[in-house]
């Protein structure tokens, strides 16, 4: 009976699993169409729009340097997104096959209870 809810207890950790990635797979991919549908073209144009005023000596400088500055941060939250997207598909598909290069648990203390096969 312990191994059948052991088992059972696997799979309801590997569906809660399987979730989450797939919440964190959906989120990113939404980011990632939104910021290349809207708002990275947007901060483009707003940036195309400063400098072309700058050179017809409507806007200073300053101006046009912070509207760079926005899009370039955007393209970097944009990167962001794109990278966490590749990770959770990467993630589901690879059946969550994940973090097997991190280091396994190390042994209990000698005080800890579950440190000796049958405590007093």
């Amino acid at each position: 009976m312990r191994q059948c809810e052991e088992i059972r207890r696997t799979e309801l950790m590997l569906k809660h699993r399987l979730a989450n990635y797939y919440r964190r797979y959906l989120d990113a991919l939404r980011n990632v169409q939104e910021f290349q549908r809207v708002i990275l073209p947007q901060a483009r144009e707003a940036y195309a729009v400063n400098l072309q005023s700058y050179k017809e000596n409507r806007l200073a400088w300053p101006a046009v340097l912070e509207s760079e500055r926005e899009y370039y941060r955007l393209r970097t939250t944009y990167i962001t997104h794109l990278l966490n997207w590749r990770e959770a598909e990467t993630a589901i598909d690879g059946m969550l096959l994940v973090d097997g290069l991190k280091a396994p648990d190390g042994p209990l203390p000698p005080g800890h209870i579950d440190a000796v096969p049958k405590p007093r």
